[in-house]
């Protein structure tokens, strides 16, 4: 059985006639509602016209009603072109962009330490790693003692310039299968062979065989790691690899101080162009970037083994550079990381998972 329309249902039926025939081109006559709807309503006393007709409604007595905006994301945390309005058009600073944006939060600088990153397209695959100019790879493994845990540099011929590591499993157990090289192509440059440590670290060495700090940020490209990712293309990431055997499958992760870390990263997640707008004001936008991205990257602890991960399911991080773009980073984010050096977004002591989009 049908329930008989109260007054409020007609009035929106007809309301919605009305839109339809204006979105329909229909011209502006009066919307009819059915004379047997308007007889059901009589019964219950609906202040509908005789015959079933509303009021007309002409289009140019609808209110103009107007909405601009641009930009995309999840709507979680720090608005990125929405930061960028408050900083170039204005005028607000980086705190009053971060102060607005998250709500119930303070800053605060702490020491930002080093950052571990999972290097997710190398996962279950064999690393070839290499550097340019001479310098050469070095890999160090654990040394077992418990009571002084140290690590020591496993011998490598002075022309392996490359390595190819590799994860095996075999019916007694796993070990790592490393096999000398020189470039991404991988080209032989000795016998291979095992280290059973259950995980290593990849440095770079001087053509002597000396340590090169990779932490330091003048480091060059040529002094920097390369992950090939084909005979002839590659990633070059500041600081060092670690290579971890995870239940049987290899995982690779980049360890580096977190604020060179950010250089591979704020320049991927905000234009840094944008610090050229609104007369240089558009800084402030990109060094709220550089403290949501620091803030996000210490609160995250995703594995034993990596606080975070390259791509869009943590925060983008590129590394410093690829053959097929060129140096990434750029100076004018290195300088907003530099100049928010240590900050973070901090509730009840705590860092913050500080999102943005």
């Amino acid at each position: 059985m049908s329930k008989p329309r109260t007054r409020r249902q007609v009035a929106l039926i007809g309301v919605l006639g009305i839109v339809a025939g204006l979105f329909a081109g229909a011209t502006p006559a009066a919307a009819q509602v059915s004379d047997a709807m308007a007889a059901e309503d009589e019964a219950g006393g609906a202040a509908v016209p005789a015959g079933g007709q509303i009021a007309e409604v002409s289009p140019q007595n609808v209110p103009a009603l107007s909405v601009s905006g641009y930009g995309w994301g999840h709507g979680r945390g720090l608005g990125q072109y929405g930061a960028l309005g408050y900083a170039t058009e204005q005028g607000w600073t980086r705190d009053q962009i971060l102060d607005h944006f998250y709500g119930q939060t303070t800053g605060a600088v702490v020491d930002s330490g080093t950052m571990s990153v999972r290097l997710m397209a190398q996962d279950g695959a064999p690393l070839i790693v290499a550097l340019a100019d001479a310098n050469r790879v070095g890999i160090l493994k654990p040394t077992g003692d418990p009571l002084n845990p140290s690590w020591v540099l496993e011998p490598m011929p002075a022309s392996a310039t490359a390595a190819r590591i590799t994860l095996t499993v075999g019916p007694f157990g796993t070990w790592w299968w490393v096999e000398p090289a020189t470039g991404c192509n991988a080209a032989p440059a000795g016998a291979g062979f095992p280290l059973f440590e259950g995980e290593l670290r990849v440095v770079a060495l001087d053509p002597a065989g000396n340590p090169i700090d990779g932490a330091h940020p003048d480091l060059t490209l040529q002094q920097s790691l390369q992950v090939c990712t084909g005979a002839t293309a590659s990633t070059t990431y500041r600081g060092e690899l670690k290579l971890v055997n995870d239940a049987g499958v290899q995982r690779t992760v980049n360890v580096l101080p977190t604020e060179l870390y950010l250089r591979g990263v704020v320049t991927r997640e905000m234009p840094s162009s944008w610090a050229d707008l609104g007369g240089g004001t558009g800084v402030h936008a990109l060094q709220a970037q550089a403290v949501a991205a620091r803030s996000y990257a210490l609160a995250q602890n995703r594995w034993s083994y990596a606080k975070t991960c390259d791509t869009t399911a943590c925060q983008v991080y590129g590394g410093r550079a690829t053959t097929a773009n060129g140096v990434r980073e750029d100076s004018r984010a290195n300088a907003a990381i530099d100049a928010t050096a240590g900050l973070v977004r901090l509730r009840n002591d705590q860092v913050v998972a500080t999102e943005f989009s």
